[in-house]
This record gives C-alpha cells, sequence and structure tokens, in this order.
C-alpha cells in the first residue's frame, strides 16, 4: 500500500517532462526575400502557426499568404494575385524532424527536417536545415531554404520590363511555447 503513494509521486514528477516536449505559437515570423536586376525585397509575416513534437519528432507550420507585407501596396497586391491567395491562401509545411536534438542543451543546435511544402496547390518534399533552441520553458525554432517559384508552377511576376527572379529565399523563425497535451 505504501507503494501506491511513492509511485504517484515519482509519476507527477515525470508528467511536467513528458507535456514540455509539445510545442505550439501563433505568432511566428516569416520572411522572403526576390530580387530583379536592381532591386531586392522583402516579405514579411508575423502570423505563421506551427506546432512541434519533440515525442514524435513532428513538425507542422502553416502561414496565411495574405498577411505577407512587402512595404508596398501594389506589390502586394500583384504577390497575391500571382500567388492566387483567393484560390490557394496557406503555405504549409509538414514533415518529421530528422537530427537529434537535446533539449537539456541551452545552445541553439543545428537541426534537419523532411517532408511536403505545400504552395500554390502543388506539394514537394523538401529538406529544411535551421536550428532548434530549448528557451526557458519554449523552443526557438529558425530555417532557411531557397524556393524556385517554377517547382510550385508559379510563373514569375514582371516589374515593368524586368522579371523577378524565380528563386526567392525563405526564412522562418519562431518562439514555440509548450503545450499540454492530454
Amino acid at each position: 500500500m505504501k507503494f501506491i503513494p511513492i509511485l504517484l509521486l515519482i509519476a507527477s514528477l515525470y508528467a511536467p517532462a513528458a507535456h514540455a516536449q509539445q510545442y505550439a505559437t501563433d505568432a511566428g515570423k516569416a520572411a522572403f526575400t526576390g530580387e530583379i536586376p536592381v532591386n531586392r525585397f522583402t516579405g514579411i509575416s508575423e502570423s505563421l502557426s506551427g506546432r512541434v513534437s519533440l515525442i514524435d519528432r513532428s513538425v507542422r507550420f502553416t502561414l496565411d499568404l495574405n498577411t505577407l507585407d512587402t512595404g508596398i501596396g501594389k506589390r502586394d497586391r500583384d504577390m497575391r494575385k500571382t500567388l492566387n491567395t483567393s484560390r490557394f491562401p496557406e503555405a504549409v509545411f509538414e514533415g518529421r524532424l530528422v537530427s537529434e536534438f537535446d533539449p537539456g542543451i541551452p545552445e541553439m543546435q543545428p537541426a534537419r527536417v523532411q517532408g511536403t511544402f505545400t504552395l500554390h496547390g502543388v506539394s514537394q518534399e523538401i529538406e529544411v536545415e535551421g536550428g532548434l533552441q530549448r528557451v526557458g520553458e519554449g523552443l526557438m525554432v529558425t530555417a532557411e531554404w531557397v524556393l524556385n517559384m517554377r517547382d510550385y508552377r508559379i510563373e514569375p511576376p514582371r516589374m515593368l520590363v524586368m522579371r523577378v527572379a524565380e528563386t526567392i529565399d525563405v526564412r522562418i523563425e519562431a518562439l514555440l511555447a509548450s503545450v499540454n497535451v492530454p
């Protein structure tokens, strides 16, 4: 009989650790940089939502493309038209963490994920390099990759007589909070 309270005490000590292995946010930052021969431009959104589970190593991030802002209204409208956001409003990455991560190490650790990135109604298998860092009870996630618009059946737009480069640099950064999952 004395064993049961001891087991309950031990189980309660380990329960928070299990919950602290799942993280989520609705306020991550996503940015892209594109260029034309004479200029570079950046679009930013602070509405990246995502989750990371260290239990099953799953990763999922979603961005409402209508929240991207380049600082110029006409360029934003042209971008939304090019991306056809009325029909394809989101970009989604869903995959798995394939590199090791030790939440006990306080420094940023290299991370690699593999999965499916869907944009403009087209899904492509990709591998993305980035970093993971335990920050308090949260998890900082960073990633960068180069996206070729033609891989997603997006015709690079023209700005006057110049065409936007078909490759764009994509970056994300998000501080995910630990979530309790029953």
